[in-house]
């Protein structure tokens, strides 16, 4: 009988075994590899057959995280049944870098990565459009310009080079031009007869006006091209070519031992080009004649203008004295005359730049119509 008994409750035991459940494999979605952009999320949607785990690198937290409503993340969970998991980007932009994240699922103690994806890369922009010019050839003004910030209008289209031009009245070779990019920027190469710029360096997304003045002491008298160079301020190996030229001024100039002579450059005052194995003679500075308001000396200056009510410039001290007398001032009248030479160039408009009469400021342009403290003027201070 105890025999028996025995049997029965092994044949018991046994029963009770095969009834345990055993869990079955994870069911692992199908792996994914993607690309999304700066602040973009993608969502994976799974159905585990198990409670799970998904997790994201920590190494790559600051570009991808998981988002948990309103919260970031880097490891979720979950139970049995259909889930959503929400990978986010970073909005932060580069240029170079490729940032990758793996999204990995575990279940039922195995791994798997489910998701490569990978944070793509911003396309670099870039433009430089030259100023308009007017029918004589002059630089057109914008007429918006306390609105917009511009002092010139430009060119709807991207210029692909910049041509020094001369107009009638001013006082060089020069082109004034407009720079936008979505990157730092630096003017890291220029030719050695262009001044250096007030600004050379360009924040990302902001639209900066530079004027590309010809340095007088350095121009080449048969002309030349050669190239700007724009690099990226974070990465060197980044840079944009942009052809800059300027004209042939070998009849512009007044040279001892030359036939070909033209009056433009002593006209305007420009300083006569140094350059060796020639004799030069320099132009004189552009001067201007005032005198005291009322003939009181409190009252500050007036000085001399055109009938368009612009201020006249002369060709040095003696052209100004020279017009004097023939307009018939007299040497003793002459001694109430103050007579100014030009201190530099404007770098906004390209005229001359006169000592200020006004107490603080270092520099008046007549074209402007306004005072500058020496740093605005930059190099002129």
């Amino acid at each position: 009988m105890s025999l028996l008994a025995g049997a029965c409750l092994a044949a018991a035991s046994c029963s009770d075994s095969d009834k345990e459940i055993k869990a079955p494999s994870p069911n692992f979605p199908e792996a994914v590899s993607l690309t999304i952009g700066a602040g973009e999320t993608f969502t994976i949607e799974i159905d585990p057959n198990q409670d799970w785990e998904a997790s994201v690198p920590t190494a790559t937290a600051a570009w991808f995280w998981i988002e948990d409503g309103t919260q970031k993340v880097w490891t979720l969970r979950g139970g049995a049944g259909p889930a959503r998991i929400v990978i986010a980007a970073a909005e932060l932009e580069e240029f170079d870098d490729n940032r990758v994240c793996e999204v990995t699922l575990t279940m039922g103690g195995q791994s798997k990565v489910i998701a490569t994806i990978t944070r793509g890369t911003l396309d670099r922009g870039f433009t430089l459009r030259t100023c308009q010019l007017d029918d004589y050839g002059d630089f057109i003004y914008n007429p918006n310009s306390t609105e917009t910030g511009l002092t010139y209008l430009y060119g709807t289209e991207p210029a692909e080079n910049v041509a020094l031009t001369w107009p009638e009245g001013r006082t060089g070779f020069s082109m004034p031009v407009l720079v936008e990019a979505n990157f730092e920027w630096v003017l890291g190469k220029l030719p050695e007869w262009l001044e250096v710029p007030a600004k050379t360096i360009g924040e990302p997304g902001a639209q900066l006006e530079l004027r590309l003045q010809g340095d007088a002491s350095r121009y080449p008298l048969d002309g030349a091209e050669e190239t700007l160079v724009f690099t990226d301020k974070n990465n060197s190996g980044v840079s944009y070519e942009i052809p800059i030229s300027i004209p042939a001024c070998r009849d512009i100039f007044s040279v001892s031992g030359m036939s070909a002579e033209i009056m433009k450059a002593e006209e305007l005052g420009i300083p006569v080009l140094q350059r060796p194995g020639l004799v030069l003679e320099e132009a004189p500075k552009p001067v201007i004649v005032g005198r005291c308001i009322n003939g009181v000396t409190i009252n500050g200056l007036e000085y001399l203008q055109n009938d368009d009510g612009e201020v006249l410039y002369f060709k040095g001290i003696t052209a100004a004295k020279d017009y004097l007398r023939e307009h018939e001032v007299t040497d003793e009248e002459m001694e109430d005359i103050v007579l100014r030479e030009s201190v530099g160039t404007c770098i906004r408009c390209g005229d001359p730049l006169f000592p200020s009469d006004i107490s603080g400021y270092a520099y008046q342009c007549f074209k402007c119509d306004e005072d500058f403290y020496a740093f605005e003027q930059g190099r002129n201070s």
